[in-house]
């Protein structure tokens, strides 16, 4: 005798019209099958016996459900299942890209600096199938501007100061809507404004730092100041650092013409607006 819960089920399933039933199936299967392997003509057989369909309507089921000729439920289904799914994993995704700090200090840079925000190479996200979608969002993602690389920033004086990365690593300062001031390091590692402070000061700053002298950094005056406080026998005093940066030229490449003027990088001391080669 079948017990309490069986007879339940059984009751519930014939108070169902057969289009719900067919649905219903449908969509246990579908949520199934999702990550595991395809479901088998067997696997549908069992799960309408399961049902207690009536007497005569398993094989109208199975067609409905399998297909006959044409596309059945469990297919259509099942693509409207994958494609909440890639929907629902897509908006995850994006939530946890927003939520870094990485990401909001290059929303943050772009918008100040009126440059695009920075983004990787992002996958297709529709089906490996889908080729002329797939090769229209390649062609896209290989063609659209890919942004800056923003490590930090902070502000002086009004005044936005970054640490950024494009095809080299700078400093860029901006009040406003005003002109932009780039400042490019010797030092291309630097991912921090303390190991900016450092590349730029040259190795007084290093020197002062190590012996725990403040040091202070005038981003928007390109300069650092060391506080002397007379603990190493000297009077007391405030000493100006002009800045050891680097500045890209083209010259002609005598050596391979045809290849045109290549870039080089020259070192300069930057005080504010004058720039001078180090070797002058």
């Amino acid at each position: 005798m079948a017990d309490a819960s069986s007879i339940l089920d059984g009751l519930a399933w014939a108070g169902m019209t057969e289009p719900a039933r067919i649905a219903r199936i449908t969509a246990q299967l579908t949520r199934e099958r999702h990550g595991s392997s395809p479901i088998t003509q067997t696997r549908i057989k069992d799960a309408i016996r399961a049902t207690v369909p009536p007497y005569g309507r398993g094989k109208a089921i199975f067609e409905a459900i399998y297909g006959a000729g044409s596309a059945g439920e469990l297919q259509r289904q099942q693509e409207i299942y994958s494609g909440r799914q890639r929907m629902q994993n897509g908006w995850e995704r994006e939530v946890s890209y927003l939520s870094e700090l990485s990401t909001r200090l290059n929303l943050a840079y772009a918008a100040a600096f009126d440059r695009p925000p920075f983004r990787e190479y992002k996958p297709f996200p529709g089906h490996w199938s889908e080729h002329d979608a797939a090769a229209e969002w390649n062609k896209q993602e290989r063609t659209r501007p890919r942004g800056d690389i923003c490590f930090a920033l902070t502000h002086q004086d009004g005044y936005v100061v970054c640490l950024v990365r494009d095809d080299r690593i700078h400093v860029a300062t901006r009040l406003k809507r005003g002109p932009i001031v780039r400042t490019f390091l010797r030092d291309t590692n630097a991912e921090d404004l303390t190991q900016a402070i450092v590349s730029l000061g040259g190795p007084r700053v290093r020197a002062a730092i190590s012996k725990g002298k403040r040091v202070k950094t005038d981003w928007v005056g390109r300069r650092s100041f060391i506080h002397h406080d007379g603990s190493d026998h000297h009077s007391p005093k405030i000493e100006e650092i002009p800045w050891e940066a680097v500045v890209y030229e083209q010259q002609e490449n005598r050596e391979q013409p045809a290849w045109g003027p290549r870039t080089v990088t020259v070192n300069v001391l930057i005080h504010g607006e004058q720039i001078t080669r180090e070797t002058e």
